[in-house]
């Protein structure tokens, strides 16, 4: 199922009066917080021309490399 359809499906089960379980509302809204975070991280040091290892060495960090 296409997220699309998962997303439709979801809000229209919410207007039919269906409501979350308070764990999965709490899930849902910290996966918000992270993903905000993470996208304020990146517009950020993508602002100041900073790459993912400069980033890392100024906050003290490693940056993880996938493996090919």
């Amino acid at each position: 199922m296409s997220h699309a359809r998962w997303k439709n499906l979801r809000e229209r089960k919410l207007t039919e009066g269906y409501t979350e379980p308070a764990d999965v509302t709490k899930a849902r809204r910290e996966i918000r917080l992270s993903m905000a975070l993470a996208q304020a991280v990146y517009d950020r040091h993508t602002e100041l021309g900073l790459t993912q290892i400069d980033l890392a060495e100024r906050a003290g960090l490693t940056q993880l490399v996938p493996r090919a």
